[in-house]
């Protein structure tokens, strides 16, 4: 379902360093922070895990936060329904 278009209406619509949006942009930055060193440390084989098996739930939580910043990042450098939702359905 599209979004009205005053949806896609941010209050950073400077650009800095070439990046449209410039804080709309970067503000994923900590999300990508978040998910980076949150996969080192999973994946840090001296991390202390009663089970080896309690690695994945924390691993796809680590990918996904750094899927919100990419995704968030693809969106904000161009706000509109269409990067909104990446298929472009209409």
């Amino acid at each position: 379902m599209p979004q009205p278009l005053a949806y896609h209406d941010f209050a950073d619509k400077r650009e800095a360093y070439g990046v449209e949006n410039f804080l709309d942009v970067g503000s994923n930055l900590a999300f990508a922070l978040a998910g980076g060193a949150g996969l080192l440390l999973v994946l840090r084989p001296s991390s202390c895990f009663a089970n080896q098996a309690e690695r994945w739930p924390y691993l796809v939580f680590c990918i996904g936060v750094l899927l919100t910043a990419a995704g968030s990042c693809y969106y904000h450098v161009e706000p509109s329904n269409e990067t909104l939702f990446w298929t472009g359905c209409r």
